[in-house]
Formats: structure tokens, sequence, C-alpha cells
């Protein structure tokens, strides 16, 4: 551990703060605009944007810093009669308090354990934060660009057709960077049973004859700790936060469509549609060292949680002509200047995640069950999602026998995401309102307002479970619903 300040390295870091300022984040914008004749326009764009998040701030605490002190202080008094009285008195001259060092107490070794040296012979020592001196003062940022063509059909209609695309980098994630996870190399997983053992003499010698190069971390390693303990590149410490490793990267790629007509004879509508995907490797991942030499980033990168290839948006509204001028009062009040509106939106499902329980793989990360070799039938059953439920709210859409446990000290074959291809339920939501003003002397009108939201009153469901156990009976169970029911609203306002 090392020390803020200035003072005899290394304990101390000779600096005036953990993270330095990084003076490189340039965010240009490029853009341009040309017309090909008087109804039709290319144009393109390209900026780097530039987030919070970090150790810039916005995430993890990033305005309070690391959180990691270093030493600790306090005072133990106990009242003498269970509490009547004080224990202690603070009066002027404080002379009743208890001494006891000052902190900080300057010790690199503060909060660490599994030694025999009785200062730090914890088994449950503290956990370490630590602060990336490069990546935590680096912002996360993304490359956005397009490129469009808009083409005017008829009178005060458009068509957009475009490509967007955007690319992440520095991103948080939970894949993990190597040593800075803490977590067990899978090349110690040889050593299979051993690595639950206490690192006893008979012990390592026997994980020494399998992995002649095992050896201690040090010479005062406790011999009540785990072999799989002193495996860990922190031996020393009961946990490692690499806070600010944001090591994530994403890629964004969208075909964006776009009919709109601005108001001509009353109507004023438009309908959009993005065909998109997205990729990442931010999720969770087997192992932080990658698996069978393949890096974590590789293995565990795919499409991403949010990932929601089809939307379709269209809304529309109409004010209607009805009536005459000069008609019949009451009916003019009734029938005319009527505004009604719609909004309808659709949304696909955003992939499947298949996670596992039971694996054994010490100290490792996020657990994948493996496929089943012996399975034949569809993950999916027992039809569409939810729409069993009123007849059993515990029937399953994902057939629990198409995975098994990994063997042991190996990892799950099932991807990160999008697992067989199968995404949890989209979903979409159709409103309707009608809107009138009606005047009633000079500038007082009263507006009248009805809205309708969830039309046919339909039912999306939200994801079944994915925590796969090979037991489990909640996998693929669909519990919750996504939307609400039919409501209507109705408001009234009087402007003057």
């Amino acid at each position: 551990m090392q020390f803020g300040g200035n003072g005899p390295s290394p304990t101390y870091c000779n600096c005036t703060q953990p993270i330095q300022t990084w003076y490189k984040n340039f965010g240009p914008r490029l853009g341009f605009a040309y017309s090909l004749d008087q109804k039709s326009v290319v144009r393109g764009s390209y900026g780097i944007y530039y987030s919070h998040a970090g150790g810039v701030g916005g995430r993890a605490g990033a305005t309070g810093g690391t959180g990691q002190l270093g030493y600790s202080g306090g005072i133990t008094a106990g009242s003498s009669n269970g509490g009547i009285t004080p224990g202690y008195y603070l009066d002027s001259t404080n002379s009743a308090a208890p001494s006891f060092p000052l902190p900080p107490f300057i010790d690199p070794g503060n909060g660490t354990g599994f030694t025999t040296n009785p200062l730090y012979a914890s088994n449950s020592p503290n956990g370490v934060t630590y602060a990336d001196p490069y990546l935590s003062r680096r912002a996360p940022y993304y490359q956005n660009f397009n490129f469009g063509f808009q083409r005017e059909l008829y009178k005060q209609a458009v068509l957009n057709i475009d490509y967007s695309g955007s690319i992440g980098h520095f991103l948080g994630t939970g894949v993990g960077r190597g040593i800075y996870s803490n977590q067990l190399d899978p090349k110690y997983y040889v050593l299979a049973g051993l690595l639950t053992s206490q690192a006893s003499p008979a012990n390592v010698a026997a994980a020494q004859a399998i992995l002649p190069s095992f050896k201690l971390p040090f010479a005062n390693f406790s011999p009540t700790a785990t072999i799989a303990q002193a495996l860990r590149p922190f031996p020393q410490f009961g946990g490692f936060n690499d806070i600010w490793g944001d090591v994530g990267n994403s890629n964004y790629n969208s075909l964006q469509l776009q009919l709109k007509q601005n108001f001509r004879h009353g109507l004023n509508y438009s309908v959009s549609y993005t065909w998109s995907k997205s990729l990442d490797d931010t999720g969770g991942s087997r192992s932080a060292y990658g698996v069978n030499g393949v890096p974590s980033s590789y293995v565990e990168y795919g499409l991403s949680g949010t990932d929601i290839p089809n939307h379709l948006a269209i809304y529309g509204i109409y004010n209607e002509g009805f009536g005459k001028s000069g008609g019949f009062w009451l009916t003019n009040q009734l029938i005319k200047n009527w505004s009604i509106s719609t909004i309808f939106t659709y949304l696909s499902g955003t992939p499947i995640t298949i996670t596992g329980a039971g694996c054994n793989t010490p100290n490792a990360g996020t657990c994948y069950p493996n496929f089943n070799p012996n399975f034949t039938g569809p993950l999916r059953i027992n039809g569409g999602y939810g729409r069993a439920n009123l007849a059993n709210f515990n029937k399953p859409y994902l057939d629990v026998n198409a995975f098994v446990a990994p063997a042991p000290y190996t990892f799950g074959n099932a991807p990160r995401s999008y697992t067989l291809g199968l995404r949890n339920p989209g979903g979409y939501s159709d409103d309707l309102s009608i809107r009138r003003s009606f005047g009633i002397y000079e500038r007082l009108k009263f507006t009248f307002e009805g809205s309708l939201f969830n039309v046919d009153n339909h039912t999306d469901f939200r994801g079944p479970s994915t925590a796969w156990s090979s037991n489990s009976t909640s996998f693929g169970v669909v519990s919750a619903q996504a939307n609400g029911s039919r409501t209507a609203q109705f408001s009234g306002r009087f402007d003057f």
C-alpha cells in the first residue's frame, strides 16, 4: 500500500492527488450538408463525445476518491456501571479521556493478513481499493458518426434514410483485468481439490508435486489459509477492487428510416423505424485471464444486454374539420375543432443471458453453464412468454434440461448473451388522446383533454428467470408484467 503526500518512497507517492489530470480529451465535431437539388439533401457528421464516469466523476464514488484511508483509529472506553454514568467526561482539560495514538499510522502493511505475524494474523483481512494511475483519469468516450439522405416526396412530406454508428472506449465493465481482478489464474486449476485445502506443509508439498513452480507468496504465510489464497495475485488482502479499471468497448450500428408529414389538411404524422445492432464486452466474464489463451475481452464480446434490433414508432395528430362556420352554436361546440392524436411504439426484446450455479472454479468470475450435449429438444417451450400463466404461474418457458453444470475446474461454454439466439419478450404501447379548447369570453377559455393509455389493454411480460441450476424450479418462469393495464385520464384547464 502506498500513501498520498510527500515522504520517503515507496511509502509515499510524493504526489498531490492519486489521479492525475488527462489533458488530451479532444472532442472534434465535423459535419457537412449538400443539396443535390431543390428536394434532396445528403448530410453527414462525425464527433468525439466524452462522458463522466470512472475516476473523472459520475460513477463509483469518484467525487470522494477511492475511500482507501490506509489507517484507523478509535477510543475504547466503557462505563463502569453499565451505562448509568459515562465512561469519561470531556471537560476543559480532557484529562479523563483515554489516550490513544493519533492516525495516520504510516504502515504499508495496514489491513493485510494471512500471515503468522501477530500484527497481521487475521484470516479475514481488509480488502483494498485500487485506482489505476492511467485508467482512472481516462474519461469514457464515444466516436459518433452518421450519413444520411433526405428527400421531399410530396408537399411537406420528407423521407429520411440514415446510417448512424457509435464506437465507445474506456467503458465500465465486469470483464476484469488479469491480476487486478485478484482472481485465480485458471492455470492453477490443475491443483483441483488442493486449492481449497489449508496451506499446511503436507498440502504445500502435494501441490508442488503437481505444480513444481508453486511456492508460498511469503515466508510467514499462514498455514491456516488456503492454497488458492496463496496463489491469488494479492494474497495478503481479503479482497481487491479495481475500482476504475474501465476497459470496456462498445460498437453500435443502425439503419434509421423516417417519413414525416408536417401539418397538411389538418394532419401531421411521423413513421420511424430503426434496425440496429449493439455489441460490447461490458458484461460479466468467466475469468479475467480469458479462456484457453483467448483474452476475456474477446471471449465475452457479444450482443449488448440492451441490444434492441427493431424499434418502430408512429405518431399522428389530426385536427378534424367537421362542422360549418356560422352553424348552430351548440352543434359547433360539440363537433368542431377537436384534435385527435395517437402514439404507437414497438420494441423487440433484449438478448437472454443464462447464468449458472454450481461452478467449481474457485476465485473466478461469472458462472455460465454448459450446453447439454445429450439435449435434442428446443430451449423454448410452452408457447409464447407468459401466455400460459393464467393456468399455471410456475410454468417454465425455458427447458432446464438444455444445460448441465461444467466439470469441476472448467468454464461453461454458454455465451455471455443471446444464448441460442433467444431474446426476452418484446412489447408495444398504444395511446390515444383527444383535445379541445372552448372559448368562453375574450381571452378566457377552457381546455379539455382525455387520454387513453394501452388502448387495447394488452399484456407485455418481463423476461423469464435465467438463473440456471439443475434442480431449479424457477428457471424459465415468467413472473412479472412489463406494462400497465388500460388507463383513462381526463383533465381540464382554464386559460386567461
